[in-house]
């Protein structure tokens, strides 16, 4: 399915409306995080997510869908542009290829004219990763075992920090103080056991000569390397 690049007010707003009437539900706050999140990370107030409808959880796609932001920018305006241009007819089965046709004349008209949607202010930027990491802490309150809610959240962290070494802002809000990269690292979950951690594979130790010992159906807590320097604990099985 091809995510549609929407404003990210009308999707907070959907999101938020959903947040209210479901507050205890970690996936609602995810979300919220992840359309802050993106906001913050491709400095646009458009961002990609999958066709919704008014009463579903908005469903912002995953970093590795996002593409080329720029082109997908222009996709949409084009689109949009074309539907201004066509009207009521714009969705008519009979009228696709002219549609098509008005977005490809407008697809090239905004390349030429280098278009970009505007750049968000440093303090819409500040705002969005503050709304973030404050949803994604949320989120993992509500369901400690999901390694997706940590990991969105130091992924934040870090980008965010990396951003203020050049933006230099000072007063920050109080969810984006402190040595945000010792943060997004956070403490060694494999420290304290394993039965916390997602039990994500198994693994077939007897290929492996240092792990050739461990027990079949044995838990063993590894570190995983991820972007940025992170890393998470996790459970493997031998089988």
């Amino acid at each position: 399915m091809r995510p549609d690049w929407v404003p990210v007010d009308r999707l907070l707003e959907n999101t938020t409306r959903y947040v209210t009437a479901h507050p205890s539900e970690a996936s609602g706050y995810y979300s919220l995080g992840r359309l802050h999140y993106l906001a913050f990370t491709l400095k646009m107030e458009i961002v990609p997510a999958f066709p919704q409808t008014e009463e579903e959880l908005a469903r912002p796609v995953p970093d590795h869908l996002v593409g080329l932001p720029l082109a997908g920018a222009r996709e949409q305006h084009a689109m949009d542009l074309a539907r201004q241009e066509l009207g009521d007819k714009a969705d008519a089965p009979d009228q696709r290829t002219k549609f098509f046709q008005a977005v490809s004349r407008y697809r090239a008209k905004l390349e030429t004219e280098n278009w970009a949607p505007p750049k968000p202010t440093p303090e819409t930027l500040i705002s969005h990763a503050a709304k973030a990491a404050a949803a994604f802490r949320r989120a993992m309150e509500l369901d400690a075992k999901d390694p997706l809610f940590p990991l969105g959240l130091g992924s934040l962290l870090v980008q965010f920090a990396d951003w203020n070494d050049e933006a230099r802002v000072k007063e920050l809000p109080p969810e984006l103080q402190g040595d945000l990269r010792a943060a997004a690292r956070g403490p060694d979950p494999a420290m304290d056991g394993v039965d916390h951690l997602p039990h994500v594979c198994r693994i077939d130790l007897a290929r492996s000569r240092p792990l050739r010992s461990v027990q079949a159906g044995q838990p063993l807590a590894v570190r995983v390397a991820l972007r940025d320097g992170l890393s998470r604990g996790i459970r493997v099985s031998r089988v």
